[in-house]
């Protein structure tokens, strides 16, 4: 392998982490989004079966009893979805989500702490290729609880991110053989 590419393998592996906790924090925040509304969805439905079965219980529109209608088809819904909740597994994808995220920040951290030593010392030490195989393995264990498919637009919203953070020119690489000869 080239000086040059095993310069760059470290690079790519710290922008993996970058791209991967990035990504993994947006997925986290969408998730738990949906629970919110899901939850502010029951509480609505149970909040207003609630109400209206007070302030419309008697009313009716052509004769036809809209308040315990109302009452009953409000209540339903909510039963329903009560009782679907647990089953959608939202919590549990948190959870997963949370976990998976956890991983690649640290990961990330111990990348960059890498990579500034890789860019302080102009060279790749000893050292940086055990924390650099410890990494990998770790990044390893996690790939099986990663989303398959991945969110492409949360990919590429991550892609966006993590290239306009850690732009190729931010990394150093030495200089190649033909560049040393100029």
């Amino acid at each position: 392998m080239s000086e040059i590419n095993a310069f760059k393998r470290f690079y790519d592996e710290f922008r993996d982490a970058e791209l991967n906790k990035e990504y993994y924090a947006n997925r986290l925040s969408t998730t738990k989004k949906k629970l919110k509304m899901l939850n502010i969805f029951l509480a609505i439905f149970a909040g207003t079966s609630a109400v209206l079965s007070f302030s419309f219980w008697s009313t009716t529109l052509l004769g036809v009893p809209i308040g315990s209608l109302s009452l009953a088809a409000l209540t339903g819904i909510a039963v329903v979805l009560s009782i679907m909740k647990p089953y959608l597994g939202i919590e549990n994808e948190i959870e997963r989500i949370s976990s998976i995220q956890g991983v690649y920040s640290v990961l990330s951290s111990l990348h960059k702490d890498v990579i500034q030593k890789i860019m302080e010392e102009m060279a790749i030490s000893d050292s940086a290729e055990i924390c650099f195989d410890v990494m990998r393995k770790m990044r390893i264990s996690v790939d099986p609880k990663e989303d398959r498919p991945a969110d492409k637009k949360l990919v590429q919203n991550a892609q966006d991110t993590i290239n306009k953070r850690y732009p190729q020119e931010y990394f150093w690489y030495p200089l190649s053989a033909t560049e040393q000869k100029k």
